[in-house]
């Protein structure tokens, strides 16, 4: 819930500002239900990148919702993308994505993904190759490993869960979630989009005019 209250400090204050979000947050049966068994994924220590999308994590969530979920985050902005599939993940589906990603953000040096055989795969190991990216497979057994991806996996599972008395299509909910993360503040205070972008996204908080 602490994303709730960073969040809106970027663009209002009342006095009890937090009290009142976590009093708004306990009224809330979705939320309610989704707290009572929070999700954590314990983070493994890597070397802080020099820049963005130098090492980026990759997994999969699901089945969920009737949905495969791809989710790639980049390791120093902690900007996410995720992708909802049908069908079962392969190699190929896989490199589609990362083709659409990789367009608009640049290619990786280094990405980092379990053992999955979609991952170890010679067509996947040829697209790595081919586009100068290294690999790093963890050990099985050892999610915590690759605990970007890991945690960007529960945090989808939690707020769909959430959002699932929501109106819209599991598209509409899965942007309005990747939005809100990427314009929320990270512990140093920065949001997603400021540190790769270098400038906060517009949103619809940036309608609130003060009252007089």
């Amino acid at each position: 819930m602490s994303t709730v209250p960073a969040l809106s400090r970027n663009y209002c204050y009342w006095k009890n500002i937090d009290t009142d979000i976590e009093n708004m947050v306990k009224s809330c049966r979705e939320c309610c239900d989704v707290r009572k068994n929070p999700a954590k994924a314990p983070l493994h220590i890597w070397e802080t990148p020099e820049k963005n999308w130098q090492r980026v994590h990759i997994d999969y969530a699901g089945p969920f919702m009737e949905h495969q979920f791809l989710i790639v985050v980049d390791s120093l902005s902690k900007w996410p993308e995720i992708f909802a599939m049908k069908t079962s993940p392969t190699s190929s589906n896989t490199i589609y994505y990362l083709e659409e990603i990789f367009s608009r953000h640049g290619l990786p040096e280094i990405l980092v993904s379990d053992n999955a055989a979609i991952f170890k795969s010679a067509e996947f190991q040829h697209f790595c190759k081919s586009n100068g990216i290294k690999q790093r497979l963890i050990a099985p057994g050892y999610p915590a490993t690759n605990g970007q991806a890991e945690r960007y996996v529960q945090i989808l599972k939690t707020k769909l869960k959430c959002m699932k008395y929501h109106p819209g299509s599991l598209h509409s909910k899965l942007c309005k979630l990747l939005f809100r993360y990427r314009i929320t503040p990270l512990n140093n205070g920065k949001t997603p989009s400021e540190m790769l972008f270098g400038r906060n996204l517009r949103c619809e908080f940036d309608l609130i005019k003060p009252t007089k």
